[in-house]
């Protein structure tokens, strides 16, 4: 598990080195995620972190087709919201 742990980390820093305008991206996110936390708000610390890694999915994905920092990333906060079937609504 550790290797496998290491790996993991070891892909993010290469990722956050071939994207620039990751590491902001990164610091926002992970501001609004833990203000939601704070905040008690379950959705939407949810809906944060679901963007949070939908974002992360197509760096990697832009990583593997050999794309670079071309665009300017933007925190999840300012991108539409996806709603699962299963995940639970505001109230």
């Amino acid at each position: 598990m550790a290797g496998l742990l290491v790996h993991a980390h070891r892909n993010r820093r290469e990722l956050v080195q071939a994207f620039p305008s990751m590491k902001k991206y990164l610091i926002d996110d992970h501001r609004l995620i833990f203000e939601a936390v704070v905040a008690r708000d379950p959705d939407r610390a949810d809906a944060t972190l679901r963007k949070h890694f939908e974002i992360g999915n197509e760096y990697r994905r832009r990583a593997i087709v050999g794309e670079i920092d071309g665009i300017t990333a933007l925190p999840a906060a300012n991108l539409p919201t996806k709603r699962r079937a299963n995940s639970r609504k505001a109230t």
